[in-house]
């Protein structure tokens, strides 16, 4: 299913790169798997144009069998590739349209497209912008089980997905990490190791991954008190 795509060049590119054991696909929300109401999610952006998923030793045939209607979606699949880096360097070989990308991952459907847009338009003077949220709890330096100090928590942020990059930052730090397997495994690691400049913005509280039944039943809980947008009718139980 592997073909080039085509998109204008004010269009964004979004990217859902997919590992094994991710539960996106399994996982439900209101009946519908968490990989398709975060589709759907994307696919609420004006701005986006097609969404493909890079896979990471994955089949394509079990992440759009848990998506509805996906040639509905403007929609592409990467070929499974050995690691995160290939798979998301497969995504941008598909077009070289776009020269903004954007990166999110597969168990958060509960991020809104109002949020996405803000983003998008945040990051425009920027290489690279992620969302993250300020630690508000009380974080605690712990050593053999015994409390041993407190952190100072004015600096630190938890990072959340979107990511946005600058299409030929992206594609140069991917093409490095491959080159020379390097060894980060998440957005934050690749760019500190390219010397990229990473800016942050607001990310929202909702917007948290679904990786267990817990989260799901959460994300229904949400959804049903309106608290967050989710796409497609629901069978929310109360």
């Amino acid at each position: 299913m592997e073909a080039r795509i085509i998109l204008s060049q004010e269009q964004v590119l979004a990217v859902v790169p997919i590992r094994p054991g991710n539960p996106a696909a399994t996982l439900t929300i209101g009946g519908r798997s968490v990989l398709d109401g975060t589709i759907r999610a994307l696919r609420a952006v004006p701005t986006i144009g097609p969404i493909v998923l890079a896979l990471e030793g994955v089949d394509a045939a079990s992440c759009l069998s848990a998506i509805e209607r996906p040639e509905d979606l403007n929609l592409a699949v990467t070929a499974t590739r050995v690691n995160r880096w290939q798979a998301i360097e497969a995504a941008l070989d598909l077009t070289n349209r776009s020269d903004i990308i954007l990166l999110h991952d597969p168990d958060r459907p509960l991020v809104s497209a109002a949020g996405i847009t803000d983003l998008l338009a945040q990051s425009q003077p920027y290489e690279a912008m992620l969302t993250a949220m300020p630690v508000h709890g009380t974080i605690k330096r712990v050593e053999a089980g015994r409390v041993v100090g407190t952190v100072n928590r004015e600096s630190l942020h938890v990072s959340q997905t979107p990511w946005v990059f600058r299409r030929e930052v992206l594609a140069w730090a991917l093409r490095q990490a491959i080159d020379e397997q390097w060894a980060p495994v998440n957005e934050l690691q690749l760019a500190r190791a390219a010397g990229i400049q990473v800016h942050l913005a607001d990310g929202h509280g909702y917007n948290v991954p679904i990786t267990s039944r817990a989260d799901a039943r959460f994300a229904e809980m949400a959804v049903g008190g309106r608290r967050v947008p989710f796409a497609g009718p629901l069978t929310v139980p109360t």
